[in-house]
């Protein structure tokens, strides 16, 4: 009976954390309805042509330039509910409530139930993350799968069940159609096994079945590719995303230029691509230094502050005739710009704590969040930053804050000297480029 009796309050309380995050996700979806802006007109357009039967197109043009399967889903919603963005904002609501229920099992099984309370609370009400489930971005879809193949990767003895092999390749396949970045985590997944049993043999008979549903459901649209551009790639905006992180005007975040641009006289998008990636391979071999500067640049963009989601919350119709973007950040309220990078300051901080100095039982989970984390970042300093990119390891980040109370209180951490400069260099640059930002929008 009192077992009962205590099954039933855990249950009460997970209960109650579930239904506040739906409700504070729907409440969103109500009171913030903002316009489509920049990649969201490109989703919706191109969903616009699959609900209307013209393919993966824009404007009657068919392209590779966005990966599909976002544009897919939102039409996939169009078609059950009507030409609306107001169901794929709701559908999108229960999809981040189901991110903290899989983020509150992922810490139960990695660290204590305690934790796991503490995390799922505060991603709950993490604002960073949730206010996105208004906006028709590919982020809130994308983090929830990414928590469901952690989940389902650290099961044990996963290898006997090879229906969750193939599900595990499929929705790696499916996170790549949706940001082809994402293969970098399959990688992650697979050097932490091999760090775990250090036998290819082993690593490979675990992970064969995954790497081939993997490549099996990346083909089909691989093939309408060579197809229809006579490319086997997923998408052609690669090498443009490259070049625009890697050329003599890069900041380190997001800035595209037209004058006495190089990819900008190419007509074909792969072309475009191809031109993309051997101009911005050219500038890194001889600007080693510059591409140095710009690494450091990207880190501190992708920890920056939300100036889109900002951006979104406050528009103005007089932003469209704005030439730079700065001029439109300038005009955003400061104070609400820096209580909602508050929560994100303290997040990635305290997480980062933990994910340094933390030193137990739980080495192989830790390790695995680590790569998770490092791959990600790592992916993202070889194009550009900007802050929407961090939010699928916000959640992680979220786990290693609850985590750092656990670790506190049982004295589970050791503090050396590497792991000290480490996180010192860490912090210094972070707040530099926190304090650079604002001095630079409010300041200069």
């Amino acid at each position: 009976m009192e077992h009962t009796k205590i099954n039933n309050s855990l249950f009460s309380r997970l209960s109650f954390i579930i239904v506040s995050a739906l409700l504070f996700r729907l409440a969103i979806t109500i009171f913030f309805a903002p316009p489509l802006l920049k990649d969201e007109k490109d989703y919706f357009a191109i969903a616009q042509s699959l609900y209307h039967g013209n393919g993966f197109s824009v404007d009657g043009t068919l392209t590779a330039y966005r990966a599909p399967f976002y544009p897919a889903f939102v039409a996939i919603v169009f078609t059950a509910f009507g030409e609306s963005v107001i169901p794929v904002r709701i559908i999108q609501a229960f999809a981040d409530t189901l991110t903290c229920i899989f983020l509150f099992f992922l810490c139960k099984r990695f660290f204590t139930t305690t934790t796991a309370y503490l995390a799922a609370t505060i991603y709950c009400f993490f604002p960073g993350n949730a206010l996105y489930v208004s906006l028709l971005m590919s982020e809130i879809l994308f983090t929830t799968l990414v928590f469901f193949v952690i989940l389902l990767y650290s099961r044990r003895n996963f290898e006997h069940s090879l229906l969750t092999k193939i599900l595990l390749g499929v929705i790696f396949a499916i996170l790549t159609l949706i940001r082809q970045n994402a293969a970098i985590l399959l990688f992650a997944f697979i050097v932490w096994e091999s760090i775990r049993f250090r036998y290819w043999e082993t690593v490979w008979k675990r992970n064969i079945i995954i790497v081939f549903s993997f490549m099996l459901f990346l083909f089909p649209w691989m093939i309408r590719n060579k197809v229809e551009f006579n490319h086997f790639s997923l998408t052609s905006n690669g090498g443009v995303n490259f070049w625009i992180g890697n050329n003599q005007t890069a900041n380190g975040s997001f800035k595209y230029y037209k004058e006495n641009n190089p990819i900008e006289k190419i007509t074909g998008e792969f072309e475009r691509s191809t031109v993309g990636y051997k101009e911005g391979v050219d500038f890194i071999i001889h600007h080693p230094m510059e591409e140095v500067k710009l690494l450091f640049l990207k880190f501190a963009h992708l920890f920056e502050p939300d100036f889109s989601l900002m951006q979104s919350l406050q528009y103005k119709p007089e932003w469209e005739s704005y030439q730079r973007s700065i001029l439109v950040y300038r005009e955003l309220s400061p104070f609400i710009l820096t209580v909602l990078h508050f929560f994100t300051v303290v997040v990635v901080i305290t997480g980062l704590w933990s994910l340094i100095f933390a030193s137990d039982s739980k080495y192989q989970y830790l390790l695995l969040l680590r790569l998770i984390i490092v791959f990600w970042v790592c992916s993202h300093l070889i194009f550009f930053g900007v802050a929407r990119f961090r939010l699928p390891i916000m959640p992680l980040f979220i786990v290693m804050t609850a985590y750092s109370v656990e670790v506190w209180k049982a004295k589970l951490y050791s503090v050396t000297k590497p792991k000290t400069i480490v996180f010192l260099f860490l912090i210094v640059l972070l707040f530099a480029s926190w304090v650079s930002t604002f001095t630079i929008l409010y300041f200069q």
